[in-house]
């Protein structure tokens, strides 16, 4: 999965150690002010500015959305270094987002990001070796990124490589190493177990992925096992499908039940 939900509405835009009008002006809401500052910030070669417009054009703040600037600006930042600009341009690349998709390109500012410690861009590079999306399958590679992304901090990242791990995907299986990382992931006990079924739903979806049963049935099971209704839902429909896996009733029947019981609407009426 690359990861599909670009961060950018939540950046908190830089502040240089001498005044920045820019950036101020931002964070102050004053959109219209902010925009002439980064305009002439970012002209003069400011690489915070030039992120900051970037920001503005692709967010549609201060003035209507214009992807091709955004795009333009963010190219500008990138080509100085600034590793928000890199990955942002990975994920307009690599989803179509005011530009034809490019894999190549994708993986080429993530992989720049990602040397940069950007724990989402490691995460989406690890993906695309993972999943071998624009690039020969490499699974030393995603393992490689997927540890380093872990290591910046990313539940999604610890999950996937606790996968590996314990099924034996692309290394030896290891149930120390398996427990180990599953430990770091719920280590961070806000949204552990939403970050089980959001794996869970985007390979049973194909969202920002390509569609793996096997991956959705394991993430399904473990979130329901741990009271996520949603994911017991889409467990249910799996079993009562034979969606990836051999129909079967009686635990389609259960998981419904499971699903009903902590107020999923549809499951009531399986």
């Amino acid at each position: 999965m690359n990861k599909i939900f670009c961060f950018i509405s939540t950046v908190l835009f830089s502040l240089s150690i001498y005044a920045n009008d820019c950036a101020n002006d931002y964070i102050q809401g004053d959109y219209d002010k902010a925009l002439l500052a980064c305009e002439k910030q970012a002209k003069q070669g400011d690489r915070e500015a030039q992120l900051n417009l970037a920001f503005l054009y692709d967010q549609g703040r201060g003035i209507k959305v214009n992807k091709d600037k955004a795009l333009y600006w963010f190219t500008k930042a990138a080509k100085q270094g600034v590793g928000e600009a890199q990955y942002n341009l990975g994920l307009k690349y690599a989803n179509g987002d005011g530009v034809k998709i490019d894999k190549g390109k994708a993986l080429y500012w993530y992989t720049i990001a990602a040397k940069q410690s950007s724990g989402d861009a490691q995460y989406n590079l690890a993906l695309l070796y993972d999943q071998g999306d624009g690039v020969e399958v490499n699974k030393q590679k995603a393992l490689y990124w997927f540890t380093q992304a872990a290591e910046e901090g990313d539940i999604s990242a610890s999950l996937e490589l606790a996968y590996m791990y314990d099924q034996g995907e692309g290394v030896e299986v290891n149930p120390e190493k398996a427990l180990y990382w599953f430990s770091q992931a719920q280590g961070v006990e806000e949204g552990f177990v939403g970050a089980q079924y959001f794996l869970a739903s985007k390979y049973a979806k194909g969202e920002g992925v390509k569609v793996d049963k096997r991956k959705a049935l394991y993430w399904y099971t473990k979130a329901a096992k741990l009271g996520d209704g949603e994911a017991q839902y889409g467990l249910a429909q799996m079993y009562d499908r034979g969606d990836g896996v051999k129909i079967d009733k009686e635990k389609a029947l259960f998981w419904y039940k499971k699903a009903a019981d902590q107020g999923v609407t549809d499951a009531k009426h399986e």
